[in-house]
């Protein structure tokens, strides 16, 4: 096991790397010459998509890991060391948005409920930062967290306290994480990301009439792609972003920048206008 200051390779850990989103950022780093660990719960899946991105010519390996429990984390700081000989980057992908039962407005929702969705979320990054900054700190080569949040944490959604709260959170520990760590050369930064299309929302975004009303709320007229949100990865960890820390960068196609009920309210004052020639006087 190397000390990490003779590799000649990045290395890093993509949580959540078993869905879309973590595979096409696994992808895109590995393209760029990183050696990635993924990590996520379901074996079997995270394996095959280490074994594609192996197959086309690139680094990549997976170990099971419940991102939610602060010994499994722990170990798979652990294994990357062991795999690539230190770690440089990590990317905190994995989310909980589906709870059982589900979540619910805050008188009514259970606080288990409420407690995994934040070990996953919120929980899950800072064990990841615990364990993974020493390792970066001791390889002497800087390192860099990306944490990936939602537009969410700025714009409420119903029913779902514990996943607002946990992106919010999440945003405000990255900020503290660029502090802690910066005389170590280790950035954080947060993607926001809004309106993309994976497997598990692809109903939504095949629905003609949902299609339209989330179009409304972006200023792109397409939706966002899991290679999107890797670009952004792959650009923050760049050499191209080395002056960029402790800040947050909006994936979402204009989302956030819309303000979206003020258009409503024109396009209904529009629709409802007298003619000007049956205009009374003021």
């Amino acid at each position: 096991m190397g000390d990490g200051s003779a590799r000649d390779r990045a290395v890093a850990i993509v949580t959540g790397a078993t869905q879309a989103m973590g595979e096409a950022i696994a992808r895109r780093l590995a393209r760029n010459g990183v050696a990635v660990l993924g990590v996520g719960r379901d074996d079997s899946r995270g394996r095959a998509v280490a074994a594609r991105i192996v197959a086309d010519g690139f680094e990549a390996d997976f170990v099971a890991t419940d991102v939610g429990k602060e010994d499994e984390v722990a170990r798979a700081v652990e294994a990357v060391v062991e795999r690539f000989g230190g770690l440089d980057i990590v990317v905190n992908n994995a989310a909980s948005l589906d709870a059982w039962p589900p979540e619910a407005p805050v008188h009514l929702e259970p606080t288990d409920v409420f407690d995994s969705i934040l070990r996953v979320n919120l929980y899950g990054p800072f064990w990841f930062v615990k364990y993974g900054a020493p390792v970066m700190i001791a390889g002497q080569r800087g390192g860099l967290f990306v944490n990936i949040s939602s537009y969410a944490a700025h714009r409420g959604v119903a029913g779902k306290p514990a996943y607002t709260a946990s992106k919010g959170a999440l945003e405000a520990l990255t900020r503290q994480v660029a502090v802690d760590y910066a005389e170590y050369g280790i950035r954080a930064n947060t993607l926001v990301l809004g309106s993309i299309g994976v497997p598990r929302n692809a109903a939504l975004h095949d629905d003609p009439d949902m299609a339209e009303a989330m179009r409304a709320g972006r200023l792109v007229h397409r939706a966002g792609t899991p290679d999107d949100t890797a670009a952004a990865v792959a650009f923050l960890a760049s050499p191209d972003a080395g002056f960029i820390t402790g800040t947050t960068l909006n994936v979402d196609g204009g989302l956030l920048a819309k303000a979206a009920v003020p258009r409503v309210a024109q396009r209904l004052a529009e629709a409802t206008a007298v003619p000007s020639s049956s205009s009374g006087g003021g």
